[in-house]
């Protein structure tokens, strides 16, 4: 088909030009996108990264009392707790004041619902750890008896955690426990 008319012209050769620069564009992509690296190569990469080392206890007396809140007479006071990593069959005191839980546990107001009660979060020692390693936490309560925290890390690639965790040697379905002290 021969054009006589100029504005037809103009408009073949730039519908034209539009679908060159579309595949080169294309082309372009394809090689630049075809050279990046996958995230699991790159080390040290936090894609997709999966963080989980807490432990969720409640402790009531023999009578059903909640003795981490602080209006019970017999409370456990925050200050008398101390936390132990087991490492290499030593006890490491954790206590690190620049840290906005400096001993690596926290106790936490229950919610609305009034038959909840104080909760008490501990963070587990996952650092350094191989997959495999078992890991132990020592809870010590001034002159209550000290309470241990035992499980297995879980270290992957895109995975810190833990599995099998005990409570004084009894076996826990998941990370939160009743602990019962007098």
């Amino acid at each position: 088909m021969i054009c006589t008319n100029m504005e037809k012209r103009w408009f073949i050769i730039f519908k034209a030009m539009k679908r060159t620069y579309f595949f080169l564009f294309l082309a372009l992509s394809a090689v630049l996108l075809g050279s990046c690296e996958k995230a699991e190569s790159v080390p040290g990469s936090m894609a997709g990264f999966n963080f989980y080392a807490v432990f969720g206890l409640e402790i009531i007396s023999g009578d059903g009392r909640d003795l981490l809140n602080p209006t019970q007479t017999d409370a456990i006071q925050y200050s008398d707790l101390q936390h132990y990593y087991l490492v290499n069959g030593t006890k490491q005191l954790q206590n690190h004041p620049h840290l906005d839980n400096p001993k690596h546990l926290n106790i936490v107001a229950p919610h609305a619902d009034p038959d909840s009660r104080y909760r008490m979060t501990v963070y587990l020692n996952i650092a350094g750890g191989k997959d495999g390693d078992e890991i132990a936490s020592i809870l010590e309560y001034g002159d209550r008896k000290a309470d241990t925290i035992t499980a297995t890390l879980v270290r992957t690639t895109h995975n810190i955690s833990y599995k099998d965790p005990h409570v004084n040697g009894v076996p826990v379905s998941s990370g939160f426990y009743i602990l019962r002290k007098n």
